[in-house]
């Protein structure tokens, strides 16, 4: 007798605080994960850039982008690859 069994396909995510949210990103795509670092933007924009090994990061202040301000508790920031091989976080 031949039975199978089904498998559920799971993922781990990395679950970050937002404000008074959580956001989740696949732990596979996540590069590292760092100290703050000093970000470059101009005034109250979503986005800035820094460097991460020496290489560009494109940086989205995603409680500005939800809640209209930017958030002061950040201490970390999570660093990606994107689809074109850049980095953003």
């Amino acid at each position: 007798m031949l039975t199978t069994k089904a498998e559920k396909a799971t993922s781990k995510l990395l679950i970050f605080p937002i404000g008074n949210l959580y956001a989740a990103v696949p732990l596979d795509e996540v590069i590292k994960v760092i100290p703050i670092p000093e970000i470059f933007q101009s005034g109250e924009k979503t986005l800035g850039m820094t460097y991460f090994e020496g290489s560009e990061v494109l940086v989205v202040d995603l409680h500005h982008e939800i809640f209209g301000s930017s958030g002061t508790s950040s201490q970390y920031l999570i660093v990606m690859r994107g689809d074109t091989q850049d980095f953003y976080g």
